[in-house]
């Protein structure tokens, strides 16, 4: 299979002001599958929140910009590369 052998993550939010703000953080480590391919250490950060009927989201996933690769499967020996750094911001709206 292609499953990691070893996976654990981590993940913590903390109220910085009554709800309109948040931090939030994980930690990610996924062991190499077959072969010794994608292995990795991720780290995400992101700031959230509400203001009236506004929710917002900014963050960044894979802070550590970790470079790899996952295989296709277990008959092919490729690999498809993952995203490094990735930004994100998201304002959403309810009414």
């Amino acid at each position: 299979t292609q499953a990691p052998t070893h996976l654990a993550s981590a993940r913590v939010m903390v109220p910085i002001y009554e709800g309109a703000v948040r931090l939030s953080g994980q930690l990610t480590y996924q062991s190499g599958r077959r072969y010794g391919l994608g292995e990795a250490l991720l780290l995400n950060f992101g700031i959230s929140g509400e203001y009236s009927h506004l929710r917002y989201f900014a963050g960044v996933q894979n802070v550590l910009d970790s470079k790899y690769a996952l295989p296709v499967s277990s008959e092919v020996r490729q690999t498809v590369p993952q995203y490094g750094r990735t930004f994100l911001v998201q304002l959403t709206a309810g009414f």
